[in-house]
């Protein structure tokens, strides 16, 4: 499903997206992009980095394997005083 999304919306121009003699994607539509896109293109963007979940998952993961059963508490709340 992803290759015919991005497809879709990066590299097809869109007939309904025409504004005089420029045909248009969705991306270029959305301002993303100032052309349509071709799939050497699309494969040589960069990677997104990591959001926090993403790298706060994979800390989890790779340390403390054997403490699986125990409670995570996030530090900021050891931080805290007690009400």
């Amino acid at each position: 499903m992803g290759p015919i999304r991005c497809h879709y919306n990066y590299i097809k121009p869109h007939q309904r997206l025409r504004f005089g003699q420029v045909t248009r994607t969705p991306a270029m539509q959305a301002g993303i992009f100032d052309r349509a896109q071709s799939w050497r293109g699309i494969f040589a963007w960069p990677p997104k980095p990591p959001t926090p979940a993403q790298n706060l998952e994979l800390e989890l993961s790779q340390s403390h394997t054997s403490c699986r059963n125990q409670r995570f508490v996030p530090t900021s709340w050891l931080s805290q005083s007690p009400p």
